[in-house]
C-alpha cells in the first residue's frame, strides 16, 4: 500500500490527465477513447490505493442522463430506430466512463494529484502547439514521419484543422492552469510567453476557421465577463435561449441576405461558408415539417432528399448541419431545443458558483465549443464528444481547487 502511494504514482496519473492537448495535436481522433481510458485508469487507482470505489455525484450522475436523454428517447421517432439505438449505445460508451474519472477527483484523494495537473497542462500544451505550428509550417513533417510516409509537397494542412481545434480550447486551461501552478515567477512568465508565441503562430497558420473563430468567441469572456452578476448569467442564458430557438428561422434569413455580400470578403472567400448557409436553409425547413420531436438523432445521414437549390453545396444531402442548434431541432424538434437550454442553464449554475477566474475559463472553454459546434463538426462524432467531455472535466478540476460548487 506504501508503493501505491507513491508521489510517482499520483504524477503520473496527473500526467494522463494533461493529454488532450498532445493527442489533439499527434491524434485528434483518439480523444473519443481519452475519457473511458482516464475513468477506469482512476476509479480503479482509487479503489486499489483507498480501499473503496469513489462515490458518484448525483449531480453528475443527473447530467448525463440529461445528455443521454434525447438520443435514447429520439429511438421512438427515429427514421431509422435500430440506427437510432445503436448511434445512442456508442454515444453512451464515450461519455458514461467519464462519470468514473468524475467520482474520483471528487475524493480527497484528489488532492494529491491537482497540484501536478495544474503544473503539467501548460507544457503539454506547449508540447500539442508546438507539434502543430511544426507541421503546418513544414507540410505536416512530424506527421508525415510518423505514419512513415515520403513528403509530399501538396500535403493537405487542413488534416490539422482537428488539432488547431483542440488546442485553441485547451489554451483557456493552460493559462488557469498556470496560474494556478507552483512554478517560479521567471518560469511562469516563460512558460506564458511560450504559450502567447505558440498560439499566435498557429492561428496565423492554420486554415481553421474554426479554431480562429473559437479564439475569438472565447478572449472576452476570459478576461471580463461578469461571473459574480447572477443578473449576467441569466441574460446570457436568454440571448442563447432565444437563439437555439428562432435557429431555423434565422439560418433561412441569413441565407436569403448574405451570400453575396460574404463572397466579396476575403476571409470568407476562402472558407465554407456560402456552403454553410445553403446547408442550414435547407436543414432548417426539412426541420421545420416535423418541428414538434424531429426525425431521431444522426436523421440527417439518412435522408436523402432535401429540398436544395445546389447553389453553393453541390448535394442535397448531408452527413450532419454543421449546427449544433439546427442538430438539435432536426433530430428532436423544439423538445429537444428546450432539453438543451434546460442543459445550459444547467452549466450556467453550476459556473456561477465557482471562484471567479475558474468561471471565466470554464465560460471561455464553453464559448469555444459552442462557436466550433455552431459551424464546423457534428454533435455526435466521437473524437469531438471526448473533447467536449475532457473540457468539463477541466472544470471540475478547476471548481474543486478553487473552492467552488
Amino acid at each position: 500500500m506504501d508503493l501505491l502511494r507513491n508521489p510517482k504514482l499520483f504524477k503520473a496519473l496527473a500526467f494522463l490527465l494533461c493529454l488532450m492537448p498532445v493527442l489533439g495535436a499527434l491524434a485528434p481522433r483518439l480523444p473519443a477513447g481519452l475519457p473511458a481510458i482516464l475513468g477506469i485508469a482512476f476509479f480503479l487507482a482509487h479503489r486499489v490505493m483507498e480501499g473503496n470505489w469513489p462515490h458518484i455525484s448525483r449531480t453528475h450522475l443527473l447530467a448525463f442522463a440529461f445528455v443521454l436523454l434525447l438520443p435514447f428517447a429520439s429511438v421512438l421517432w427515429s427514421i431509422d430506430p435500430g440506427f437510432a439505438l445503436d448511434r445512442s449505445f456508442k454515444i453512451a460508451l464515450t461519455i458514461l466512463p467519464g462519470l468514473l474519472l468524475l467520482a474520483a477527483l471528487n475524493t480527497p484523494w484528489a488532492d494529491q494529484i491537482i497540484p501536478c495537473f495544474f503544473r503539467f497542462l501548460p507544457l503539454a500544451l506547449i508540447a500539442g502547439l508546438a507539434i502543430t505550428v511544426i507541421n503546418l509550417s513544414c507540410w505536416g513533417a512530424i506527421q508525415v514521419a510518423l505514419d512513415g510516409f515520403e513528403r509530399d509537397p501538396d500535403f493537405n494542412l487542413s488534416n490539422f484543422n482537428r488539432a488547431s481545434s483542440v488546442l485553441t480550447i485547451s489554451l483557456f486551461a493552460g493559462l488557469y492552469a498556470l496560474q494556478r501552478a507552483s512554478y517560479s515567477d521567471k518560469s511562469r512568465r516563460n512558460i506564458f510567453a511560450a504559450l502567447l508565441l505558440l498560439m499566435g503562430a498557429l492561428l496565423c497558420l492554420t486554415d481553421s476557421q474554426s479554431a480562429h473563430l473559437a479564439f475569438a468567441a472565447a478572449i472576452l469572456p476570459f478576461l471580463f465577463f461578469p461571473v459574480q452578476s447572477k443578473a449576467a448569467w441569466t441574460a446570457l442564458w436568454g440571448i442563447i435561449f432565444v437563439l437555439l430557438l428562432g435557429a431555423p428561422f434565422l439560418a433561412q434569413v441569413m441565407f436569403d441576405l448574405y451570400p453575396r455580400e460574404l463572397s466579396n470578403l476575403d476571409w470568407f472567400k476562402y472558407s465554407y461558408a456560402l456552403e454553410r448557409l445553403e446547408i442550414w436553409d435547407f436543414v432548417s425547413r426539412y426541420a421545420l415539417q416535423s418541428p414538434l420531436y424531429g426525425y431521431g438523432i444522426e436523421a440527417t445521414r439518412m435522408i436523402e432528399n432535401f429540398d436544395s437549390e445546389t447553389l453553393y453545396f453541390p448535394e442535397a444531402k448531408v452527413l450532419h448541419p454543421h449546427n449544433f442548434a439546427l442538430q438539435f431541432w432536426i433530430e428532436f424538434g423544439v423538445i429537444g431545443v428546450m432539453v438543451c437550454a434546460g442543459f445550459f442553464g444547467f452549466i450556467f449554475r453550476q459556473l456561477h458558483r465557482m471562484e471567479t477566474q475558474a468561471a471565466r475559463t470554464t465560460l471561455a472553454m464553453f464559448f469555444a465549443i459552442l462557436s466550433i459546434a455552431a459551424t464546423g463538426y457534428g454533435l455526435w462524432q466521437g473524437w469531438w464528444l471526448g473533447v467536449m467531455l475532457m473540457a468539463a472535466i477541466y472544470s471540475v478540476i478547476f471548481s474543486r481547487a478553487g473552492g467552488g460548487a
